[in-house]
């Protein structure tokens, strides 16, 4: 199943949050250029991590 597109996350540590199925995800494209998908919620507090695209994050932290 496509989820997204490439050039969502064209360059290193940009990142895409969408939901899916009721799902809410995040797209990001890592250090090695390879685009990864993760939940889009803090394990410790069931909060979203990622609320809005952006570009070259260094890292994410949690509200």
């Amino acid at each position: 199943m496509a989820i997204g597109f490439a050039h969502q996350v064209a360059g290193t540590s940009d990142v895409h949050p969408f939901t899916l199925v009721d799902i809410p995800l995040v797209m990001m494209r890592g250090d090695d250029g390879i685009v990864h998908v993760f939940h889009n919620i803090c394990p410790y507090d069931a909060y979203p991590v990622v609320f809005d695209d952006a570009s070259g994050l260094k890292e994410i932290i949690a509200p």
